[in-house]
């Protein structure tokens, strides 16, 4: 067992020695190459180089270009922390993630919408005829809706329909005495008035 721990140690050493003797005659050749031939050599091969490696190189075949001293980076540093939790993360659950987020985003937005657009719509106080025939559909029952007819295309219960527009049901009876059902049947022609307005 320890003869093959010598042998081992002895292989690790010598590929060390082989590996860096290979660096140091790349280094040699990069340096013995001219301005031009250095800008042309593939970008695979110069990525194997270490910044400190690079900035040497170009100080020695062009001295008239100064690279700044490359900087050390912490080992705890911001940067590192981010490099580390993007090799950390596989890319699948980064976008499992992403997905999951955009998709939250976009349902919120859709359910803003319609309250966002019944809000804008019915800000100000409406201003109508007496006549309720004449007033504009209601796109939904919700709780800005006013000075509007909806007309259900199935039966709704009183309560159900007070619910939706957030007023009291005697209210809302009150301003529809002309159905007399104990529900409100469909195609009714439910008037919504929440006296916020004016009749002409």
């Amino acid at each position: 067992m320890a003869e093959r721990l010598k042998t081992f140690l002895q292989d690790v050493r010598t590929l060390r020695a082989q590996q860096g003797a290979e660096q140091s005659a790349r280094l040699d050749r990069l340096r013995a190459m001219t301005p031009e031939q250095l800008v042309r050599l593939p970008r695979e091969e110069l990525q194997q180089l270490t910044d400190r490696q690079y900035v040497e190189i170009v100080r020695h075949v062009a001295p008239e270009h100064r690279l700044p001293e490359p900087q050390e980076v912490p080992v705890g540093s911001g940067e590192s922390w981010a490099r580390l939790r993007s090799i950390a993360i596989p890319t699948a659950a980064r976008a499992a993630v992403l997905g999951v987020l955009t998709g939250l985003a976009v349902l919120l937005a859709s359910l803003a919408v319609g309250p966002t657009i019944d809000w804008w719509h019915y800000r100000k106080p409406p201003v109508r005829s007496a006549q309720a025939s004449t007033w504009p559909g209601c796109p939904r029952l919700s709780g800005w809706v006013d000075g509007c007819t909806y007309v259900p295309v199935r039966d709704i219960a009183w309560e159900r329909a007070a619910d939706l527009l957030e007023m009291s049901e005697a209210e809302l009876r009150q301003a529809n005495q002309h159905i007399n059902a104990a529900y409100i049947p469909a195609q009714a022609t439910l008037v919504l008035w929440r006296h916020r307005g004016q009749l002409y």
